[in-house]
């Protein structure tokens, strides 16, 4: 269950970084993970269905109780196909002829991306890493909340 909350926390916007097997405040417990980001600083102890409660001491007001059912399948899903791309090189003229067409355009389609980076000498396989890669960057944005597909808009990403 650790590797299947690691992977949204690595696409989460509001997550900046995240470590993990932390102790919390209180020095009696351990936080599967704490995150760092927008959201401030936030610990998570992983629960799964077998386990019971986390004990009887109140728990602080920055730890969250996460169980396998608040990992979003979906979400989880595409963390799954895009991070693989996480050390994926863009070229400089990828990322240039992508980001032109999306000030132009404000968004493009995943389809329409293989046709922007056709000139690539593997362009399906090639065009799906730089977008993802670019995801990852972040330089574009990509709904990860719905299944990646052909369909599935970039959009440039507000600096």
């Amino acid at each position: 269950m650790a590797i299947d909350m690691a992977r949204p926390l690595d696409v989460d916007p509001t997550v900046d970084h995240w470590s993990c097997n932390v102790l919390i405040e209180d020095g009696a417990r351990l936080a599967n993970f704490v995150t760092y980001g927008a959201l401030d600083e936030q610990h998570l102890i992983l629960q799964t269905a077998s386990e019971t409660s986390p004990g009887p001491r109140p728990i602080p007001s920055a730890v969250r109780i996460v169980t396998p059912g608040d990992i979003d399948p979906v979400r989880l899903q595409n963390a799954k196909l895009i991070l693989p791309f996480a050390r994926w090189r863009v070229s400089l003229d990828d990322r240039i002829r992508l980001l032109a067409v999306l000030d132009e355009e404000g968004s493009v389609t995943l389809a329409e991306c293989l046709g922007i980076l056709r000139h690539m000498s593997r362009p399906v396989a090639a065009a799906v890493a730089v977008v993802a890669a670019l995801a990852l960057a972040p330089a574009v944005d990509v709904d990860l909340d719905e299944p990646i597909g052909s369909r599935t808009r970039v959009i440039r990403r507000e600096a």
